[in-house]
């Protein structure tokens, strides 16, 4: 007899039950307690009700051994054939952050380093399936023309290779008009990482301009000119909100002031995260408004009445690796250094090789070995429910004396579950499912 799998999580509300299962990171959404028993006997019908039950993990046969099946799970995302490379074009920042906690020496890509980056993409490209490329900094903008012309070799390249290509960034958005956005887009950047701290007063206090100037009306004033110029609907906006103690005074009212602007646009998603304390010497100016757990907001995000796209935090139901714990992605640094974690750029344990003269990969695999040999169900982690989704970072492990963080203690799950199906009638996030009278249909 089927059972129920071992990394399903049963959310249960007033008025429904939630479903979610880790191995297939699926949302589903029951009317009552009484359909969730019914689900039993679905499985004894030919249905397709039964069908999606069963393809997305939700019922399994006894049988079947899930750890071992979450395990090869991790492994194909570990071991995949995409190439997932970041690019640091340069290391300067236009934005002088106050919790920041980069200590890099400001400098740019030289042409020579450039130079090896593109004949390391004509060696490499023909090895892996697709290729993925994230620009990131300091804030790349202020080297957008590079960004344009390393697109473009490495866009030929897997043209010419016939690999898919795309690429994503990572900027303040200070320097994102219309006309760079537009450019961009040329150059298959389709996702975008932006932060936002709070309204104006809040904002520009945390992220000034390096001038001491605000920061926050450009950033706006570019955002508002792309979702109204740019018609392209292929692009998604994910605006990371950085949450401080005095946000949460004024949290309804950033939250009505988002949604007055961005609310029916699906190309703009949001997450909602607390400002942690990562080091860097101007952290300590606002130690006292730190909220440490992040518990708090999701708080007040449900218990407000206004309701935002918050496909950004799916992110952390998504993500069943870091990036830095897989075989096949690196970051390429302004010197041409290759790390492994981006969160750990110039530290040696993260730096695990560098690019040749003539853009050959000399990779030292001892040191790669640290970070993607790491076994990820042991101990305490083999018994949760949530395991196969856990985006266990290898830098936190080291840091934590090789104990595995825990991202979903308590009832964070429960929370986010709540966060990413209370608006399900009106939006439409692609992993969220409703089962109705014996039907299940996407929400």
């Amino acid at each position: 007899m089927l059972q129920y799998s071992k990394y399903n999580t049963i959310h249960r509300m007033e008025d429904h039950v939630v479903l979610y299962n880790a191995l297939s990171q699926v949302i589903l959404v029951v009317d009552n307690e009484r359909e969730l028993q019914d689900l039993q006997h679905e499985l004894a019908s030919d249905s397709p009700a039964q069908a999606f039950l069963l393809k997305h993990h939700f019922f399994v046969h006894p049988d079947i051994d899930e750890t071992a099946l979450a395990r090869l799970y991790r492994l194909d995302a570990q071991m995949n054939n995409d190439l997932q490379i970041m690019i640091l074009p340069t290391t300067a920042c236009n934005f002088e952050c106050v919790y920041c906690y980069e200590t890099m020496e400001p400098c740019a890509m030289s042409r020579q380093t450039q130079q090896r980056v593109k004949q390391f993409f004509k060696r490499q490209v023909p090895n892996y399936r697709s290729v993925n490329v994230e620009w990131f900094g300091g804030e790349p903008l202020l080297m957008k023309d590079m960004i344009y012309d390393m697109s473009e070799s490495i866009e030929s390249i897997c043209r010419q290779s016939g690999r898919k290509y795309q690429a994503s960034i990572t900027t303040n958005a200070y320097l994102l008009d219309v006309e760079t956005f537009q450019n961009l887009l040329r150059h298959h950047v389709y996702t975008y990482s932006i932060t936002l701290d709070g309204p104006a007063f809040i904002h520009d206090r945390l992220r000034p301009c390096r001038d001491g100037k605000g920061s926050f009306d450009k950033i706006i004033a570019n955002l508002i000119d792309i979702k109204n110029k740019v018609e392209f609907r292929y692009f998604t906006m994910v605006i990371k909100v950085n949450v401080t103690r005095p946000l949460l005074d004024v949290f309804d009212e950033f939250l009505a002031y988002l949604s007055d602007i961005f609310e029916g646009d699906s190309r703009f998603t949001f997450m909602f995260r607390v400002v942690g304390d990562y080091g860097g010497e101007g952290i300590g100016q606002i130690k006292q408004e730190l909220l440490g757990e992040p518990d708090v907001v999701y708080d007040h995000l449900l218990r407000s009445k206004i309701t935002l796209d918050y496909r950004g935090h799916y992110a952390l139901l998504a993500n069943q690796i870091c990036s830095a714990a897989k075989r096949n992605a690196y970051t390429i640094y302004t010197d041409g250094t290759i790390y492994k974690c981006a969160s750990l750029l110039t530290e040696d344990r993260s730096r695990v090789g560098e690019l040749g003269e003539h853009g050959e990969f000399l990779l030292d695999n001892a040191r790669v070995s640290q970070w993607v040999g790491k076994q990820s169900d042991q101990g305490t982690c083999a018994s949760c429910s949530f395991a196969p989704s856990c985006n266990d970072c290898p830098a936190k492990e080291t840091m934590m004396n090789n104990e595995r963080p825990c991202v979903m203690k308590n009832e964070r799950l429960d929370k986010l579950l709540e966060l990413l199906t209370r608006d399900r009638d009106s939006r439409m996030y692609g992993f969220v499912y409703q089962l109705s009278e014996g039907e299940i249909v996407q929400c």
